[in-house]
């Protein structure tokens, strides 16, 4: 089916209300326009580079836990949120289900791909555009601003691993001038990329050493601006490995 063809469902009156019945989507679809053919090998280059950080970067379910193929996905969510099943959430669960999605079919190994930013940044956009799908028939335009939203957040996603992995490679020389406590240090080290904010019972745990040996591991830490304490308080204190986590914070 030509995307200019497409038709995107009948409305009908019924007692009292009327309802959208949305067309199905299970066609070969082709297009004349260009422009989506160059998208779609911007996103097929983009979530192919994602991809490849993903499988080198420390501890990437991290990425994926701060932000709690290209064609039929995208038509799929334009379906899901017209039939808006929820009384609220429709949007967000539509975009949940487009990563899993790339993910259930080999396009990307985790779920690394978080377009919600994207969407809130473009909102009006992406409710003219989905609008205009379910009234104007207009899925061509809905299929570039979804491939848009995918390279845009892919090329985002590509950043913060990059910067993740220039700090390891800092992080790494770090270890280097701990002397005998390297060990500990880079085990140490390794654990702030899965739990980046930590307490001493934490770190005694992890790396099976007494308290006295994780406080002045810590305070080593500290001194070389690795971690700083982050609640205030004499007991029960935090330390935070900030750098690491405010590049996802930016993120």
């Amino acid at each position: 089916m030509n995307l200019k063809n497409y038709k995107s469902g009948t409305l009908k009156e019924q007692y009292q209300y009327k309802s959208f019945t949305p067309s199905t989507i299970n066609h070969t679809f082709v297009w004349d326009d260009p422009k989506i053919n160059t998208m779609l090998e911007d996103a097929t280059r983009a979530l192919g580079e994602l991809n490849a950080f993903t499988m080198i970067v420390p501890n990437v379910d991290m990425f994926i836990q701060m932000h709690i193929t290209k064609k039929l996905e995208i038509i799929s969510s334009y379906q899901f949120e017209t039939i808006h099943p929820f009384l609220d959430g429709n949007g967000r669960i539509g975009r949940v289900l487009i990563t899993l999605y790339l993910v259930s079919n080999g396009l990307l190994k985790k779920p690394s791909l978080y377009l919600s930013d994207f969407i809130e940044k473009h909102k009006q956009e992406y409710y003219d555009r989905l609008s205009n799908t379910r009234e104007l028939n207009d899925l061509t335009n809905w299929i570039k601003f979804f491939l848009e939203a995918i390279i845009s957040t892919a090329n985002s996603g590509v950043e913060t691993f990059q910067k993740i992995l220039a700090l390891k490679m800092e992080m790494d020389r770090e270890i280097l001038g701990f002397g005998k406590k390297a060990q500990n240090a880079g085990r140490l080290i390794e654990f702030l990329y899965q739990k980046p904010i930590v307490s001493v019972s934490e770190v005694v745990k992890v790396l099976g050493v007494s308290k006295p040996t994780a406080n002045n591991l810590i305070k080593e830490f500290e001194a070389k601006e690795i971690l700083r304490e982050v609640t205030g308080y004499q007991r029960n204190k935090h330390y935070a490995f900030e750098r690491y986590v405010e590049i996802y914070s930016k993120s």
